[in-house]
């Protein structure tokens, strides 16, 4: 939840209890004289006053280009002064001086980006429209480009998986017009949520016409604009350069964050600690060691638990630099933790991506290999899907062991946030009725599908106390096929 509401949960007297009550975290017998209102009112508050602001929001924008347009056409579009789009805002990336750099960089708006660089539209078609938000979100809108901020796109695979936390990070989540986009970000030092206010002004390399960082899958632009309000709360794209995922974490959420670190064959918790600031840096952070010390197997199922909570989680390889192994993992390079599966017989496996969108792991249980073959009813159960251009490959927890020694964690916390106004952007005349779908449809996952009941009833506030692992083998299914194997 937003951490305002958290605060006031925290306070007595009259506000505090009504944050209490709003959010189902008061005394059972309160919450259940109360639900049918709460209830009522959270839809209202999330989908119908939601839709009713965008259609307000879009008459507003469209009546004021329409007078600004009158007088100067330009006036329409919005240019950040404070993150301008020349060289300073992108650093001394790759040793090279900023007037080398503006020698080879360019400025375009991301629509004209997207219409040179996404995919061609079919013969005799129109154009699709540029999006914020194309077909949902998932893993494979995120590639990673020129600069070192695989800390940052494996936390965003992460919140892939949980969309309504995603698209509750931007402040207006659909397409501007203007260019102009607001984003909500954690500053840990501050210990408050801030506004990145961005223009849509990305750098392209002269020479190649390619987008200089994050890459654009489809039409939509969610990933390169997350991207420049990180860089822009960072001071410039260099900033993100080499990172460590729980910040990123901690700036997408809010919530309590750690580490654990490979260290004597044992995983150790660390703890993220805020450093003074040197010279304005937001990601000066240190790991502060804790007693909490795990034996492999543990670690294995304490991973376990926290994906069954909806936790984020990353992995990763110490190294000095990136550096491609033969075994088709990068060292110094982070990947997103997105599923462990235990099954009888000693047979544990995880899930991991690559931020790049490729290069995988080659050993076993990767893409197409053998043991998919002699396990047909594990490949049944979990249906892994074999693109090569992807980033996503299983492995074993014996080879995750050998190669990775470092895990992230963001215990995130789970409720009233996860519910959003999807407002379907669609092409031709149903992206004028996009936000009445969305109203539509989610209110009736809302009541329908009793969506609202668990958001707020059924939610945990996410703490940093290490939870207890879970040492059994999956339910359901995959128990039965787990036994099956054996």
């Amino acid at each position: 939840m937003p951490l305002k509401d958290e605060l006031l949960m925290l306070q007595g007297g009259y506000l505090g209890r009504c944050a209490r009550v709003c959010n189902g975290r008061d005394a059972w017998y309160v919450n259940l004289f109360c639900c049918p209102i709460v209830l009522v009112y959270k839809s209202c508050a999330i989908y119908c006053f939601g839709c009713m602001f965008e259609y307000i929001s879009r008459l507003a924008n469209s009546v004021g280009c329409f007078v600004f347009r009158l007088c100067c056409w330009w006036c329409c579009e919005y240019v950040d002064k404070s993150f301008p789009a020349n060289a300073s805002s992108i650093g001394p990336w790759k040793e090279k001086s900023l007037e080398q750099i503006a020698r080879e960089i360019e400025w375009k708006r991301a629509t004209e980006v997207v219409d040179e660089l996404g995919p061609r539209p079919v013969a005799g078609q129109p154009q699709p429209r540029v999006k914020l938000f194309e077909d949902g979100v998932s893993v494979s809108d995120i590639a990673q480009g020129a600069v070192g901020d695989c800390w940052l796109m494996s936390a965003l695979c992460c919140m892939a998986e949980h969309p309504g936390q995603l698209y509750k990070i931007f402040v207006q989540n659909a397409y501007s017009d203007r260019g102009k986009y607001s984003i909500r970000l954690f500053d840990g030092r501050a210990g408050m949520w801030v506004t990145v206010t961005i223009d849509d002004l990305l750098p392209v390399e002269k020479a190649t016409g390619r987008l200089l960082f994050a890459q654009p899958k489809g039409r939509e632009l969610w990933v390169l604009l997350l991207e420049k309000a990180f860089a822009k709360f960072c001071g410039s794209y260099e900033g993100l350069n080499g990172g460590n995922e729980i910040w990123a974490f901690e700036a997408l959420t809010g919530d309590p964050v750690f580490s654990l670190l490979r260290k004597h064959g044992t995983w150790v918790r660390h703890e993220l600690a805020h450093m003074p600031s040197r010279a304005g840096k937001k990601r000066a952070i240190g790991l502060r060691e804790t007693k909490e010390k795990y034996a492999d197997d543990v670690t294995f199922h304490l991973v376990r638990t926290y994906l069954r909570a909806e936790a984020l989680m990353t992995a990763s390889i110490s190294s000095k630099g990136e550096e491609k192994r033969a075994t088709g993992l990068v060292a110094g390079h982070a990947y997103s933790l997105l599923d462990a599966k235990a099954f009888a017989g000693g047979i544990n496996l995880v899930r991991l991506r690559n931020p790049w969108g490729d290069f995988e792991w080659k050993g076993a249980w990767s893409d197409g290999a053998p043991e998919w073959t002699r396990h047909p009813k594990i490949r049944r159960c979990i249906r892994p899907t074999f693109d090569e251009n992807d980033g996503s490959f299983w492995m074993l927890w014996e080879d995750f062991v050998s190669n990775f020694d470092g895990i992230d964690i963001c215990n995130r916390s789970r409720g009233v946030r996860d519910l959003y106004l999807d407002l379907h952007e669609d092409d031709g005349c149903r992206r004028h009725a996009g936000p009445a779908v969305g109203c539509a449809y989610g209110c009736f996952l809302y009541w329908c599908c009793c969506e609202g009941v668990r958001a707020l009833y059924c939610g945990k506030v996410a703490t940093k106390k290490t939870l207890e692992p879970h040492t059994g083998r999956d339910d359901g299914m995959l128990q039965s096929v787990a036994a099956w194997v054996v």
